[in-house]
C-alpha cells in the first residue's frame, strides 16, 4: 500500500471515521513503514505500545505531519456530522419504549395496565392482611357502586369503607395472605381496555379457615371489588353466611 493513501487514512483513523479493513491496513503498514509509523505516533494512534517513536524526528515527517493537519481540518464537517447522526439515533432509541407503551395505553392493549392492576391490588390486600385500613382505602375507586353513590362525597365514601373494616374485624374477620396471580383462575389482565381478574385471599372467622376470592377491576387509576366468594374452609365447606357479609361490606363496583 502506497504511504500517499495511508497518510490520507491515518486522519480518518484516529478519529475511528473508517472501516474496520482501512484500520487494519494502516496498523500493517506502519508497521514496516517509519515515516507513517511517526505520523500515526505523533496523533495519538493506538499502537503506541508495539512501535518505537525513534524514526518520527524526520524533516520529512514533520511535513507529513502538515499534511495530516490539514485532512483533520478538512473532516472537521464530516465529524459534525457524524456526531449529529450519532445524537438522533439515541434519541430515537430512547423516545422507542415511551413510543410503543404510549400506543399499547391509548389501544387499550397494554401489559402495563395489567401490571399496574396487580400491584394496586397488592396494596390494598396488603393493607387488609396489615390491618391498615388507611392503606387498603387509599387504594379503591369509589365510584359506580353503594360506596359510590351519587351525592356521597368522596372522603364520606373512604370514611365508610373504613368503618366497614373495623366492623369485620369487630366480628372476629381476620385476612392472613392473599395471591393477586393464582395459577387456577385468572389473574389480572388486560382485555379490550379492562383490566381485571381475581385475587385469592385467606381469612379467618369463627375459629374457622377460610379461602375466599375476590375479583378486582381496575379501569382507572385505583381499583374496584366486584364481588366476593367464599370458596370453602379448607374442609371442603363454604359459609354463605360470612358471603353474604363480605359482599354487603366489601364491594365497591359491580359492572354490568
Amino acid at each position: 500500500m502506497k504511504c500517499e493513501v495511508i497518510r490520507d487514512l491515518i486522519p480518518l483513523y484516529e478519529e475511528e471515521l473508517c472501516s474496520q479493513a482501512s484500520r487494519e491496513l494502516v496498523e500493517a503498514h506502519v508497521v514496516g513503514c517509519g515515516e507513517c509509523r511517526a505520523l500515526l505516533l505523533d496523533q495519538g494512534g493506538p499502537i503506541l505500545a508495539k512501535v518505537s517513536k525513534r524514526d518520527g524526528e524526520s524533516r520529512q515527517g514533520a511535513g507529513r505531519k502538515e499534511d495530516v493537519e490539514m485532512n483533520r481540518k478538512a473532516l472537521q464537517p464530516f465529524r459534525k456530522v457524524k456526531r449529529a447522526y450519532n445524537l438522533r439515533i439515541l434519541i430515537a432509541m430512547l423516545l422507542i419504549p415511551f413510543l410503543v407503551f404510549g400506543y399499547a395505553e391509548v389501544s387499550g392493549n397494554s401489559l402495563i395496565r395489567a401490571a399496574k392492576g396487580i400491584y394496586m391490588a397488592d396494596r390494598y390486600f396488603d393493607g387488609l392482611v396489615e390491618g391498615d385500613h388507611a392503606k387498603a382505602v387509599r387504594y379503591l375507586e369509589f365510584t359506580g357502586g353503594r360506596y359510590g353513590e351519587a351525592g356521597v362525597p368522596f372522603a364520606d365514601a373512604r370514611e365508610r369503607y373504613s368503618d366497614a373494616l373495623e366492623g369485620l374485624e369487630g366480628m372476629g374477620l381476620r385476612f392472613t395472605g392473599f395471591d393477586a396471580t393464582p395459577d387456577e383462575y385468572d389473574s389480572m389482565g388486560n382485555d379490550d381496555g379492562f383490566t381485571s381478574g381475581y385475587v385469592e385471599v385467606t381469612a379467618e372467622w369463627e375459629g374457622k379457615p377460610y379461602n375466599l376470592l375476590f375479583w378486582v377491576s381496575a379501569q382507572g387509576k385505583k381499583i374496584d371489588i366486584g364481588l366476593v366468594e367464599v370458596l370453602d374452609t379448607g374442609e371442603g365447606e363454604g359459609s354463605p353466611a360470612l358471603e353474604e357479609l363480605l359482599d354487603r361490606l366489601l364491594v365497591t363496583y359491580f359492572p354490568g
